[in-house]
Order: structure tokens, then C-alpha cells, then sequence
């Protein structure tokens, strides 16, 4: 089974950050420039939280508050989950499914190097299957090796 790191590798390493201070209103243009949806919160070298389009309208909708006024920091998930690079695809999802969230900040050595989504877990999920279905599909009609072993 694929591996996170192999998500990197494919998506790249760039993280997409915000301090705690800025308000929600830059948090939020800076997720639509980007067309991404969330923001690491990093305060120097240490990672706070994590802000979410999600955190974000549930927010807005049990407080109508004023996200010019508003601080990151009051709005970020606190609970961030972790994974690491070497960790099965598979295990990263059954993890997202079980904490209902959509990202995993993957950590190497204590240090963040990435950030896996959702539909990034999915994407390399289907990908898999694809290839193998496609190994399979050569090896019935004799058109290539032995089927692939998990």
C-alpha cells in the first residue's frame, strides 16, 4: 500500500501558514488566493492549530461574528492531527474517518513537513486501485507479469 510520504513526493512540500494574531478575514483571503482549504497557525516554529474553511462557518454561524475583528487564534482547531511520513495511505484514512477531519499534518523528527487532505488520501487510494485493477486486467489476458501482491 502507498505510502504518505509518496503523497508528498507527488503534491509537494509546500506548507500554506498563518500566524495566530492575523485576522480571520486574511486567513480567509489567503485560503481563496491559494484555492486551498485550510492554514497551518504557527507561532515562529511551534504549530498551534490548524484553520479550516469548516472552522471558519461554524463560526460564523454560532457567533455572526466580525471576522475583520477576529483572530485566527480564536477560531483555529486546536487538536491537530498528526501522522508521519512512513504511515500506509489506508491507515491515514481509516484515522481521518474515525476523527471526522479532513487534514493530517505529517511530522518528521519532531518537524512539520507537510499536509495531507482528504481528497489527497482519496486521490492515492483510487490511483492504487486503478493500477492494480489495470495489472490484474493485463495478467487475465496474458499481457503482462504476475498480478501485483499488497
Amino acid at each position: 500500500m502507498e505510502l504518505i510520504r509518496n503523497i508528498l513526493d507527488h503534491k509537494g512540500y509546500a506548507l500554506h501558514t498563518v500566524g495566530a494574531e492575523a485576522t480571520l478575514a486574511d486567513g480567509l483571503r489567503a485560503m481563496a488566493d491559494r484555492n486551498i482549504g485550510s492554514l497551518l497557525v504557527f507561532e515562529g516554529q511551534e504549530l498551534l492549530g490548524i484553520l479550516t474553511e469548516r472552522d471558519f462557518v461554524r463560526w460564523a454561524a454560532r457567533t455572526g461574528g466580525d471576522e475583520t475583528r477576529t483572530r485566527v487564534g480564536e477560531v483555529m482547531d486546536r487538536r491537530v492531527q498528526r501522522v508521519s511520513p512512513e504511515q500506509r495511505v489506508d491507515e491515514a484514512m481509516t484515522r481521518m474517518t474515525g476523527k471526522r477531519v479532513r487534514h493530517l499534518v505529517v511530522e518528521e523528527g519532531g518537524r512539520v513537513v507537510g499536509l495531507v487532505s482528504i481528497g489527497d488520501v482519496v486521490h492515492a487510494v483510487i490511483s492504487s486501485q486503478a493500477s492494480e485493477i489495470d495489472h490484474l486486467h493485463r495478467y487475465i489476458h496474458g499481457e503482462g507479469a504476475a498480478p501485483p501482491t499488497s
